[in-house]
C-alpha cells in the first residue's frame, strides 16, 4: 500500500460524497481511503459505511466524539501506507492528485491550494520546485510559513515511518494551529522535503466563522508550543512574529461585543496589557499597525 487518505468526518453529510467520490477519481490506484466519522449526528456515519461497503479501498471508523485532531489520530492508527495523506471532507482533489506526490526520497511532498471562498477563487502555488535539505528548514519555514498550504496538513504527503518511529500526533489539546505543529514536529524528524509548484487540492473556506472560542490561556499555549517548534528548526523571526500575531488577532476577534467600536477598544486594550506586557521588546509601531490590519481582515 502507497497511500493511506486519512478523512476527519463530522456532521459532513453535504460535502462528504464529493469528497469522496474525487480521490476515488484518482489515476493512481495504490491507496486506502481512512475515512473517520468524529461521532457525527448526521447522515455522516450512513454515507461512510455505503462507501465502506461497496469499496474494499474504503476504510469505516466509527467513534466518539473527540475533534479533527483525535479523528486525525485515529486515523493514523489504522494507516497501513508508505506515505500519508489528509483531506478535509469538505474539501476535493483533482484526478492527478496522488500521483503528484509518487515521488521517492523525500520525507515530504508539499504543493499548493486553489481556495473557493464565495464568489472568489484563488490559488496558491510555490514559486518553483525545490528539494530542501535540513539546514534549509528554517529558512523555508520562514519563506512559505504564512501560505494556507504550508500551515494546514492537506496538500501534502508524509512518511509513515517517520510519523510511526516518533510516535507523531496531532495535539489534541489544541484547538488553533494543531495542524501546524504537526507539520513543525515532523521536520524536526526529517531531511529532505520537496516542494513543488503546482495545485491539486481544493479548500473550501467556510462560509461560517467556525472558529473554536477558548481561553487566553488556551491560546497563550498554543503559541508557545508552535514556538517551541520553530525555535529548534532554527533561525525563523518571520515565522515567529506571524505565528504570535495571528494567535493574538485571533483571540481578540473572537471577543464578544456590540460594536466594532467597543471591539477596536477592547483590541486596543488588549494589546497593552496582554501583548505589549509578554513581548515589550517586539512592540513596535509598526507591528501594531500590521496586527491592526490582520484584525480587520478576520472582522471580514
Amino acid at each position: 500500500m502507497y497511500f493511506s487518505i486519512i478523512i476527519p468526518a463530522y456532521n459532513a453529510g453535504k460535502t462528504l460524497n464529493r469528497c469522496i467520490d474525487s480521490i476515488l477519481a484518482q489515476t493512481f490506484s495504490d491507496y486506502e481511503v481512512i475515512v473517520v466519522n468524529d461521532g457525527s449526528t448526521d447522515n455522516t456515519k450512513t454515507i461512510i459505511d455505503n462507501y465502506s461497503g461497496s469499496n474494499s479501498k474504503i476504510l469505516a471508523v466509527h467513534k466518539p466524539n473527540g475533534g479533527v485532531s483525535s479523528a486525525r489520530n485515529e486515523g493514523l492508527r489504522h494507516a497501513q501506507g508508505e506515505y500519508i495523506v489528509f483531506v478535509d471532507s469538505d474539501d476535493e482533489v483533482t484526478q492527478s492528485y496522488l500521483e503528484s506526490f509518487y515521488k521517492t526520497g523525500y520525507d515530504c511532498i508539499v504543493t499548493g491550494v486553489t481556495v473557493l471562498k464565495k464568489q472568489t477563487t484563488r490559488t496558491e502555488v510555490p514559486d518553483k520546485i525545490s528539494e530542501i535539505e535540513k539546514s534549509g528548514f528554517a529558512a523555508f519555514i520562514n519563506e512559505y510559513s504564512h501560505h494556507s498550504y504550508i500551515r494546514g496538513p492537506y496538500a501534502k504527503a508524509f512518511r509513515h515511518d517517520i510519523i510511526k518511529n516518533c510516535n507523531l500526533q496531532f495535539d489534541e489539546e489544541m484547538h488553533w494551529s494543531e495542524d501546524y505543529l504537526f507539520l513543525l514536529k515532523f521536520m524536526e524528524k526529517s531531511d529532505k522535503i520537496l516542494l513543488l509548484n503546482q495545485s491539486n487540492y481544493i479548500y473550501y473556506a467556510p462560509e461560517v466563522d467556525s472558529k473554536y472560542k477558548m481561553g487566553i490561556r488556551e491560546y497563550m499555549s498554543g503559541v508557545f508550543k508552535v514556538e517551541k517548534s520553530l525555535l529548534k528548526l532554527g533561525n525563523c523571526p518571520e515565522a515567529l512574529n506571524l505565528n504570535r500575531d495571528w494567535h493574538y488577532i485571533t483571540f481578540a476577534s473572537n471577543i464578544k461585543a456590540v460594536s466594532l467600536t467597543v471591539k477596536f477598544k477592547m483590541f486596543f486594550s488588549y494589546f497593552k496589557n496582554k501583548i505589549w506586557e509578554a513581548f515589550p521588546k517586539e512592540c513596535t509601531w509598526d507591528r501594531f499597525k500590521r496586527m491592526t490590519g490582520l484584525f480587520r481582515i478576520t472582522l471580514n
